[in-house]
């Protein structure tokens, strides 16, 4: 009997099978999965006259979802959080949400959240300066040697940057600059680091430090007998 009952209509029963399992998969299929992504920010229309001076993040933490076909490492490579800056035109702090609008994702893929939810730039007005360069060194003389003088050419740079952080600089330095080999004088090409990332220099390059060392000379006593008169 119930081998009857499985025999019947049995290849009528196998397509049914077939094609319910068909639908399943195809309904499996389309189901919108879950990930996430780093993207990094981008600024469009930034002011002529203003920096950025805040500290931000360079990337923000996507959760996005859509079809798995869409979600691939390769299909959201390109993905970019756009902060549009056109409104800024004075300096001051200025708050941006992180919405599906300001994000670009592939399409059918949608933005479920974004963290940080919001980015809080402080603008500052862009200012000149000129800094004088000190240079670093980097060990000690050799034994019976002492750093007489330095030459710095050019002995100042000028550096770009927000209002505020320039302002704060007094000094830059070069890199460190090994002056052990160093006997009589010699002269390093150098680069400048500045020690405020939101700062740079107008024209990047290298400065010239010329060292001159010179002998320690000991003074002996002198054994003579001093003649007292009395």
């Amino acid at each position: 009997m119930i081998l009857r009952l499985i025999t019947n209509n049995f290849g009528w029963k196998v397509l049914s099978l077939l094609l319910a399992v068909s639908f399943w998969l195809i309904v499996v299929g389309d189901q919108d999965l879950t990930t996430s992504v780093a993207a990094p920010i981008e600024y469009r229309n930034s002011p002529r006259d203003l920096e950025i001076s805040s500290d931000v993040p360079y990337r923000i933490h996507l959760e996005v979802q859509g079809p798995p076909g869409h979600l691939s490492p390769g299909e959201l490579a390109d993905t970019v959080v756009v902060l549009d800056l056109s409104n800024v035109d004075s300096p001051g702090e200025q708050t941006f949400d992180i919405t599906a609008r300001n994000v670009s994702l592939p399409v059918a893929v949608s933005l479920v959240r974004a963290i940080p939810a919001q980015v809080r730039l402080t603008l500052e007005r862009r200012i000149r300066k000129q800094i004088p360069v000190e240079p670093r060194f980097a060990g000690q003389p050799q034994s019976g040697y002492r750093l007489l003088r330095t030459e710095v050419f050019p002995p100042a740079v000028t550096v770009v940057g927000p209002e505020n952080r320039v302002l704060q600089l007094t000094r830059v330095e070069t890199d460190p600059i090994d002056i052990g080999p160093v006997v009589s004088e010699s002269e390093f090409r150098v680069h400048v680091s500045i020690p405020d990332s939101h700062v740079r220099l107008e024209s990047p390059g290298t400065v010239a430090v010329k060292v001159y060392l010179e002998r320690i000379t000991e003074n002996k006593p002198s054994n003579a007998k001093r003649t007292v008169r009395h």
